[in-house]
């Protein structure tokens, strides 16, 4: 029994003894695992902190210049190190100059001679370390520019006389590749050099002289050292009319609008809305036909001769409109003859399915033909609104030269008629909105409402020009069309006049008398209205005096007499006496002779004689000045 339990106890130790040795191994295991995995994190940890401490080069900008050398460049990377005495770059097969340690991400340096192609970057950092940047830089070669470089030179264009344009080369690839220098002239002016910009593919001129005349002319530009001239744009010089919000601009007596022959009626304004004569380029017999006079216009036949631009119009925009015309001796009839004509499709009338007959469309009604017109009617100029709302200038005579002009505005719906610069109506219309439409010249549409005259100059702005900017552009232009007379003649000014006997009386006396004949001519053919104002000076008798301020004129007795035009606004004021020495003694005011004539005015003269007056011929001097 006790050997059975030593055996039983010898069994139990040997079990435990296997139990432990096995825990020693697992422990013994798993401190090897823990040292085994922090050996990796440790030596994983080493690595990164090596490789973001490696050194490297990135990058070189810019990444290309001249074979000359020269070109300021920055290097990038990491971990340059900053010793002078070993740190160095190479391009191709040359050390940079000037190099310079910015810091441990950035050198500088000016790279050196080289040839063309892509070269090697390579850096010595200072700590000995080489890396390369492979065909990091390329070389190209500078070339002296040349003509056949340039791809195109345009000047601006319209300029007014005394102007200087500005032109404008493109080259055909960067002018970083060219040295040289251009000269730049228009005709035959004086020659302005520019020299080349340190890149980009152009070059302005500034300040290019332009012929101080009216005129087309040619520009042209060379390489500096070249004999031959190479051809750039046409520059028109035109007058001194303004040209802000100008979209189109034609005269027919301007060589840059049109040459005398061919169908092609071209754009003076920068906008470039060419036309033609007639319906396309080829002849036809709706061709308006070039009348090469003195004044230079087109002549229309009144049928169907037309001029089409390719001008679209938005009635969502302002707009002006001037023209310069010349109506036909035997033009007084009750049609419509359309000197310009904007006309549109009412986008919101039923104008879609019906047929267009003559010109108009079946159904829809006037809505359909939303248009604003510039048009001749009978003796009057008449601007159309909606083909409806009219509005018209007073009379005006045929075969004589008139520019008219309407605005409208989209912002206050107001449209305004001008006959030479001088405001004749307005009246408030909207315009519908419809389709863009083409902008028309001698006919409402084609074959219809033609205008029989000459028609010069036409002139369309996308603003409301203001009345002194319409007058002005009239006076540019008013001596070509025979305005050459800008005042008004006045003959038959008595220099003295007889106020018959007078006798010294102790009582107030009143004379009167009638100064005959005073003759106005108005040469102007202007719808401008004047004044005239007659003054009549102290009248004398050796050392006696009646001052003028005794001195009145009758208007109610006043004779006038219109011999030719179609009559006067305003003859007489209200009251003719006016106090003061040698003042005006009568006003005639807003008188007009509608575009030309003559009247003859007879005032009649007051004189409050004081008493005791003495006796004796008195004479006086009669001056008249016109504004």
């Amino acid at each position: 029994m006790e050997k059975m339990n030593l055996q039983k106890m010898k069994f139990m130790l040997q079990k435990n003894r296997h139990q432990i040795l096995w825990a020693g191994v697992a422990i013994a295991i798993l401190i090897l695992i823990v040292i085994l995995i922090v050996s990796l994190f440790l030596d994983l940890e080493d690595k990164k902190s090596t490789q973001a401490s490696e050194f490297t080069v990135n990058s070189i900008s810019p990444n290309f210049g001249p074979t000359g050398g020269g070109t300021n460049v920055i290097i990038s990377g990491t971990e340059f190190v900053n010793n002078p005495s070993v740190l160095r770059v190479d391009i191709g097969e040359n050390e940079c100059t000037n190099l310079q340690f910015v810091s441990s991400t950035q050198l500088t340096c000016i790279t050196p001679l080289g040839t063309v192609g892509a070269k090697d970057v390579v850096v010595t950092n200072g700590d000995g370390q080489v890396r390369t940047l492979v065909g990091g830089f390329t070389y190209y070669a500078i070339l002296p520019l040349q003509s056949s470089n340039i791809t195109l030179m345009y000047c601006d264009t319209p300029k007014k006389v005394d102007q200087t344009t500005d032109c404008t080369l493109f080259v055909d690839t960067d002018f970083i590749y060219y040295t040289g220098s251009l000269e730049v002239r228009v005709a035959d002016e004086q020659i302005t050099t520019c020299n080349l910009p340190a890149s980009g593919n152009f070059v302005v001129c500034s300040g290019v002289t332009l012929p101080n005349q009216v005129g087309s002319y040619q520009s042209k530009f060379r390489v500096s050292g070249e004999t031959d001239w190479q051809n750039g744009n046409k520059v028109n010089v035109i007058i001194d009319i303004y040209t802000q919000g100008l979209t189109l601009y034609y005269d027919a007596g301007h060589p840059g609008s049109y040459s005398g022959t061919g169908q092609n009626v071209l754009d003076l304004s920068s906008e470039r809305k060419d036309g033609f004569l007639g319906q396309n380029f080829f002849v036809q017999d709706n061709d308006p036909v070039w009348v090469n006079d003195q004044y230079k216009s087109f002549s229309f036949d009144g049928v169907n001769d037309l001029i089409d631009t390719t001008l679209n119009s938005n009635f969502s925009n302002d707009i002006t409109i001037e023209v310069w015309f010349r109506r036909a001796n035997n033009n007084s009839s009750d049609n419509k003859q359309t000197l310009v004509n904007v006309y549109h499709l009412d986008q919101t009338a039923n104008c879609g399915y019906g047929e267009l007959s003559n010109g108009y469309w079946s159904f829809g009604g006037n809505a359909c033909r939303n248009r604003l017109s510039l048009e001749v009617r009978q003796q009057t100029i008449q601007a159309t609104v909606n083909n409806s709302n009219t509005i018209n200038s007073t009379f005006i005579p045929n075969n004589l030269w008139q520019m008219a002009t309407i605005t409208h505005s989209s912002n206050t719906n107001e449209t305004s008629l001008f006959v030479n610069g001088v405001l004749h109506q307005t009246t408030n219309q909207e315009l519908v909105v419809g389709s863009d439409g083409v902008i028309k010249i001698g006919t409402y549409l084609d074959g219809i409402g033609g205008f029989e005259g000459n028609i010069a100059v036409v002139r369309i702005y996308n603003r409301v020009l203001s009345q002194s900017e319409i007058k002005h552009n009239f006076d540019q232009e008013k001596t070509r069309f025979g305005f050459t007379n800008s005042t008004v003649l006045v003959s038959g000014v008595p220099e003295a006049t007889n106020f018959g006997v007078l006798t010294v009386s102790d009582q107030e006396q009143t004379l009167s008398a009638t100064l005959e004949g005073l003759n106005f001519f108005d040469r102007r053919q202007l719808f401008v209205p004047w004044t005239a104002t007659i003054r009549i000076t102290d009248l004398t008798s050796g050392d006696n005096v009646i001052t003028a301020d005794k001195i009145s004129i009758n208007p109610q007795f006043s004779q006038q007499t219109v011999i030719t035009g179609s009559g006067l606004y305003n003859v007489l004021p209200e009251a003719g006496y006016f106090e003061g020495a040698n003042i005006p003694r009568l006003l005639l005011q807003n008188l007009d002779l509608n575009g030309g004539g003559e009247f003859v005015i007879s005032p009649e003269i007051s004189v409050d004689v004081q008493p005791f007056t003495r006796s004796g011929v008195y004479t006086g001097v009669v001056t008249v000045d016109i504004v």
